[in-house]
């Protein structure tokens, strides 16, 4: 299992913050697009050592890698 950083960001503010494990970067998404308090919420997916995976805004999610 993989360890992800996930955080929530409103208007540049974080919101919460949090270190899941899954076994890929899209259960990593999934998970973290269902925790979303609400649709206009940046959430921004990292590795252990802060490198950014991905990226959702708008509803849409972003690779980094």
């Amino acid at each position: 299992m993989s360890a992800f950083n996930i955080t929530y960001h409103l208007n540049d503010t974080q919101l919460h913050k949090e270190c899941v494990f899954m076994k890929s970067l899209a259960y990593a998404k999934q998970s973290a697009t269902a925790q979303s308090p609400q649709r206009h919420v940046v959430i921004k997916i990292s590795d252990l050592m802060d490198n950014l995976l991905a990226e959702r805004q708008e509803g849409k999610w972003r690779d980094h890698r």
